[in-house]
């Protein structure tokens, strides 16, 4: 019975860590755009009216519009290829609250609270922005939701229970490992994509640690186990992210 639950977690682990990531990637690249785009659409839908997680901006659109004109100069100053093609959308946070992120098709979503928490600042609010074209570009949403869909239905098959702790744990920490070197890839074309356009890399940092601010206020009285937190965060700790970002302009960019 051990032996037969240990083979068990092996299988499922060894799938998942080596399998899906692969058999995802691969299923992403053959997805039509079109199709991708009709996903992306249908999330924000019922992120928006289903959950309710979003409400609509409370940015005037003489802000909506300096961000969008920002974003497109930004692009415009990339080496070729230039970034993804991309559709921006402004909400009010709400229970999300400062935050950006890009959907399946190219919709990146930015809230007011972000823009809030920036002071206004456009270098930040483009720099998390860059962050998000990474995620655009490697195609990461499509990715992830692909290789939740495999991770679950490799439990099932194997254990034919999702719920079980043995089988269940090993794909949700997978999972958030695929998060994790996802954001990792996001940082580094951000900040070659920084760098190109001669916007001040230190404004990531910045932004990133006015965000690291405002969670470590949010949970100063939860528990302090910060390994296990750190563990399964999504995101890279924060002083790892921004070390390379802790630099001066490109020698281009000095006149």
């Amino acid at each position: 019975m051990i032996f037969a639950l240990v083979l068990t977690v092996a299988m499922s682990w060894g799938l998942i860590r080596f399998g899906v990531p692969v058999l995802a990637e691969q299923v992403a690249n053959v997805v039509p755009a079109d199709t991708e785009i009709k996903l992306g659409e249908q999330v924000l839908k019922a992120m928006d009216h289903d959950y309710g997680y979003f409400k609509p901006s409370t940015l005037s659109a003489q802000q909506q519009q300096a961000l969008s004109t920002g974003l497109q100069q930004f692009c415009a100053r990339q080496p070729q290829p230039q970034c993804p093609a991309y559709r921006l959308e402004f909400r009010h946070g709400g229970v999300v609250g400062a935050n950006a992120m890009a959907l399946p098709g190219g919709i990146i979503v930015l809230t007011d609270e972000l823009v809030a928490l920036s002071k206004h600042n456009n270098d930040q609010v483009i720099a998390v922005l860059a962050h998000e074209l990474g995620h655009v570009a490697k195609r990461h949403s499509l990715r992830h939701t692909l290789q939740a869909t495999f991770s679950g239905l490799v439990i099932v098959a194997l254990t034919g229970d999702f719920d079980t702790l043995a089988s269940g744990l090993p794909a949700i920490l997978l999972q958030m490992q695929y998060s994790r070197a996802m954001e990792t890839e996001a940082d580094t074309y951000a900040l070659n994509s920084l760098q190109h356009a001669c916007v001040p890399t230190q404004s990531f940092v910045d932004i990133l640690q006015a965000l690291q601010r405002q969670a470590d206020e949010k949970t100063k009285n939860q528990s302090k186990a910060s390994m296990v937190a750190e563990l399964l965060s999504s995101h890279p700790d924060t002083a790892a992210r921004v070390r390379a970002f802790k630099q001066g302009l490109p020698a281009h960019c000095v006149h």
